[in-house]
């Protein structure tokens, strides 16, 4: 996927309430792309029937049932968006991430989940996340009581 270049530099602080943009510098969603399109749909879809059948286990703590659900969500490439293709995710541009998280969001519990994979599990691990510690040990189990 292509990734957009920006064009003026991003606005600093508060300075864009005070700013007018204009139009070219404003995404709409009739700006995404014909894949991103096609991401955000897949997504949509996988939550309304492969989740939401299960919501009510979910909520009631089901064991195992959101750790399946993650793997089939992985299964079909989901889980994995901004991770470089060298690591085995999908190597989306940040736009694509995007429409993928927000369709992921229609269930919370599953998005909470999704973020928590992509954001503290995968992309450290690839190496790909600026706070990334490749090299450091993973921290000691603790029980919380």
């Amino acid at each position: 996927m292509a990734t957009a270049t920006l064009t003026k530099p991003a606005a600093k602080g508060g300075s864009f309430l005070l700013e007018s943009p204009q139009p070219s510098d404003v995404f709409t969603p009739a700006d995404l792309t014909d894949d991103q399109k096609l991401i955000g749909q897949t997504a949509e879809e996988f939550v309304l029937k492969e989740v939401f059948p299960f919501i009510k286990d979910l909520e009631n703590k089901k064991p195992g049932l959101m750790a399946e659900l993650v793997k089939k969500g992985g299964e079909v490439g989901l889980m994995g968006g901004g991770v470089p293709e060298e690591f085995g995710g999908a190597g989306l541009d940040k736009i694509s991430t995007t429409v993928l998280t927000e369709k992921l969001s229609i269930y919370g519990g599953f998005a909470v989940t999704h973020g928590a994979h992509a954001g503290i599990d995968s992309l450290p691990a690839s190496g790909s996340a600026p706070t990334a510690f490749p090299s450091r040990k993973p921290a000691p189990t603790r029980r919380i009581r």
